[in-house]
């Protein structure tokens, strides 16, 4: 697990993405993996032909992670290795394979934003890997450049906490960048609290103790913007959420698309599983 897994294109989601691992490899002493994932393009006309010779692919996918190569070792002073994947087939298929060949300490990557409209939006290959791996994965908007995590932000619905919260991670991030931790919970008129709420706040503060957090509860109607609400009074830098089921997880996604978290910039976001 001393490896941070970044899968990559030619797009400036990648480019920014490869950027942000660059200098969080370096601070927290990991090595990079990049992967890239090829297929032979085809033109479709009354008989499919194939446009581009699978040599000259790979020759371009090889290329291309050289450059990002090269980026890495500059922007970290060499300080991390960079180890470069260039596979022809599936990118959802190979990205799974280098999970299990490797298992990576986190995996990072790009979001792509939309013209005009200052937001993002997660592609159909993010989206699965997110859902499908327990390995964290640390979402990076477009154009945000990295800072060390000042203050990680945890949202929590007090359902299932033993079951479903992850802390190795945020333990190590707050040791690493000496940061402080803010619990976010939001709810309107009490209207999700259950008999079980009490015992699944304890069971959270157990889970957090040694991590002293400072808890946010929030009165809103709408779960997005309590959370949004809380991160710019708080100046929260990275937001840690758990996917549980896909309308949660499309809520807090794509939802998004029609604001910005914070100002001008969205911050990164992690997901994690138990």
């Amino acid at each position: 697990m001393n490896r941070i897994l970044v899968p990559v294109d030619n797009g400036e989601a990648s480019k920014n993405a490869v950027r942000y691992a660059a200098r969080l490899a370096s601070d927290l002493e990991k090595d990079i993996i990049l992967i890239n994932a090829y297929q032979v393009p085809i033109s479709y006309t009354e008989v499919p032909l194939v446009t581009v010779s699978l040599d000259q692919i790979e020759e371009v996918s090889k290329e291309l992670l050289e450059k990002y190569k090269k980026e890495i070792q500059s922007l970290s002073s060499n300080a991390c290795k960079v180890y470069t994947e260039s596979v022809y087939g599936d990118i959802e298929y190979e990205i799974k394979k280098t999970i299990e060949k490797t298992n990576p300490y986190i995996i990072v990557i790009g979001t792509a934003g939309r013209s005009g409209l200052g937001n993002f939006f997660l592609g159909s290959t993010s989206i699965k890997i997110i859902k499908e791996t327990k390995t964290p994965v640390l979402v990076v908007p477009p154009t945000l450049e990295y800072k060390k995590f000042d203050n990680i932000g945890l949202t929590t619905d007090f359902q299932d906490v033993i079951e479903n919260t992850s802390t190795r991670l945020i333990n190590d991030f707050i040791r690493k960048f000496g940061a402080k931790l803010s619990v976010i919970h939001v709810d309107y008129e009490r209207y999700h609290f259950t008999a079980n709420t009490p015992m699944e706040t304890m069971h959270l503060d157990n889970l957090l103790t040694e991590m002293n957090p400072t808890y946010h509860y929030i009165e809103n109607k709408d779960t997005i913007d309590g959370i949004i609400d809380c991160i710019t009074k708080n100046q929260i830098d990275l937001l840690v959420v758990y996917p549980k089921k896909h309308t949660w997880f499309e809520q807090i996604f794509e939802r998004s698309i029609t604001r910005q978290i914070i100002h001008t910039s969205i911050q990164p976001v992690l997901c994690l599983r138990n």
